[in-house]
């Protein structure tokens, strides 16, 4: 930035040359871009001038006043002001907080203020040198719920979801630093942040790029700190895996469709994927809900609100109507109150990591789509199911179901990666093949160790000497089904991408389940911290029927 001269002034009055301004604290600064100059008019208004004199912006004050100051606040608000009245915020003719650039500022706000018809939202630079509008702009979308959305032109870029009482869900939130302030009334629907009385200097700014950043500054190396960058992955883009599917960094790969929807094509280039209805909607008796827990749900596109309901109404009224796709709270903060219900197609579906603030969404599933294997599902309000476990086949079971009664949409999983190393093997997975396992998992698991897991696979089947790289890769991705954390297994879809497609790199696996007696006594314990992460239907078990 170069300024056009040293003058350090707070404030100047009408009709003097304003060429650089300093608020009293001394943290912020006014300066200019090179070439022109701005003054204070005697009628008000702050006018920024050409080389030649001529006016190219103005502040366009309504009204005359007789003693006009432009004036830098401490907060960075750049204000005129009468300096003939009381100096408050009634007193501001003009503030440069009610037109944002591409940085906010603590207190600065996104969003309405309805009684004056005035809109605030970011725009980005052209370029990094540019400071003129780009193509990206941020602020306050209040269709049906607010929610904060990047927008490249007319299209939406990134959003988060709704408002849950303290923040917006699957924005990036640091509860230590600073509070979010969301403010709807007659008079305004606003958005802002505060910190918690935190010396350092907070913004929040719209790169050319349109990269939503949040800053910090550090004093002691007098630069800017990094808190977070939006979007940091694909899955954060809007709709980046498209309608009916569900976008997670957790999994590989990222988009899979949702229970009801088959996988048809693939966009190479962005990743999205083209889910179309496995089965026509019959909207008969027997329709259900899969539960999906700390989600970013779909967008506000074709809903319906009625904040009156609980979560039972809720559930009962998208069953009355066939094209209710799913429904949710409307309001997330005290447990959840309200009812949102969405039709037609679902868009921008993502399952958020750790550091950002989810929220539960229920999912129709028709009676014809529905699998009756292990991983059930149950009706919305349904937190128990009676089931008959056989004893005989508990090596085929997952950790959660088997010692704790849980069930996993990963359960069908473990039990395929079993009969996978069985297929390969030709080894019963009850048997004993060491001193150091005591069932084959622990054995598969020994050799992939000591990089001997060829010798695992039947001598019928490892002749073929062209296959044995191939057949090494079924081992290790029926190690992988075997986890004994849900949350390390891939969903079945990405293991028939594992086995299609030979050029995709697998992750190594980690120590199966039950692969010592160790392992199967404390599995329960090391287990039950998670076991809410991976229990997807708060399924408990308690009939056991031997045979």
């Amino acid at each position: 930035m170069i300024y056009l001269s040293l003058l350090r002034r707070e404030e100047i009055k009408g009709g003097r040359e304003l060429t650089k301004l300093v608020s009293s604290s001394q943290r912020f600064e006014l300066g200019f871009f090179s070439p022109g100059q701005s003054k204070s008019s005697n009628n008000g208004n702050l006018v920024s001038l050409d080389q030649t004199n001529e006016t190219i912006w103005s502040s366009n004050v309504s009204r005359d006043v007789k003693s006009p100051v432009a004036q830098l606040l401490d907060d960075g608000n750049l204000v005129v002001r009468d300096n003939s009245s009381t100096n408050t915020t009634e007193s501001y003719l003009w503030q440069s907080f009610d037109y944002p650039t591409d940085t906010l500022l603590q207190d600065m706000k996104l969003g309405w203020d309805l009684k004056n018809g005035l809109e605030r939202y970011l725009s980005s630079w052209k370029s990094a040198d540019d400071p003129s509008p780009g193509k990206f702009t941020y602020g306050l979308n209040i269709q049906v719920l607010p929610k904060l959305c990047t927008y490249n032109g007319s299209v939406k870029y990134t959003c988060t979801g709704q408002w849950n009482g303290f923040a917006f869900v699957g924005a990036p939130y640091s509860n230590f630093l600073y509070d979010q302030i969301l403010v709807q009334n007659e008079d305004e629907i606003s958005f802002r942040y505060e910190s918690y009385n935190s010396p350092n200097i907070m913004i929040l700014k719209l790169e050319h790029s349109g990269q939503l950043t949040r800053l910090i500054w550090n004093e002691r190396r007098t630069a800017w700190d990094l808190m977070f960058s939006v979007p940091d992955k694909y899955c954060a883009k809007y709709g980046y895996c498209g309608a009916n599917s569900i976008c997670s960094l957790n999994q590989t790969p990222m988009c899979e469709c949702l229970k009801g929807f088959q996988f048809q094509s693939q966009d190479n280039k962005t990743g999205s994927v083209n889910c179309k209805r496995s089965h026509s909607s019959d909207c008969k008796s027997g329709d259900q809900f899969t539960k999906l827990e700390d989600f970013k749900a779909p967008d506000l596109l074709e809903v319906s609100l009625n904040e009156s309901m609980n979560l039972n109404q809720c559930q009962a009224e998208c069953l009355k109507n066939c094209t209710c796709r799913a429904y949710a709270n409307s309001k997330l903060r005290g447990g959840g109150s309200g009812c949102l219900m969405w039709f037609g197609d679902l868009i921008d579906l993502r399952k958020l990591i750790s550091n950002f603030t989810g929220q539960t969404v229920y999912i129709r599933v028709s009676a014809s789509e529905q699998d009756f294997g292990m991983a059930r599902i149950f009706g919305g309000d349904e937190l128990q199911g009676n089931t008959k476990r056989i004893v005989e086949t508990y090596g085929y079971m997952s950790p959660e179901y088997a010692l704790e009664d849980l069930y996993s949409i990963k359960s069908d999983v473990f039990s395929f990666g079993v009969l996978m190393l069985e297929t390969l093997s030709s080894k019963k997975n009850t048997g004993v093949y060491n001193s150091d396992s005591f069932n084959l998992l622990g054995y598969a698991w020994g050799l992939w160790k000591d990089d001997r897991a060829h010798e695992l696979m039947d001598p019928v089947i490892k002749q073929d000497e062209v296959s044995l790289p191939m057949l090494i890769r079924y081992i290790n991705v029926a190690l992988l089904c075997v986890q004994e954390n849900a949350a390390d297994r891939p969903i079945m879809s990405d293991v028939i991408s594992m086995i299609e497609n030979e050029h995709l790199n697998l992750p190594s696996p980690k120590e199966p389940a039950f692969t010592n007696r160790k392992n199967v006594n404390n599995s329960s314990h090391s287990n039950s911290g998670t076991s809410q992460f991976y229990s997807v239907n708060d399924v408990t078990v308690s009939l056991i029927y031997p045979r």
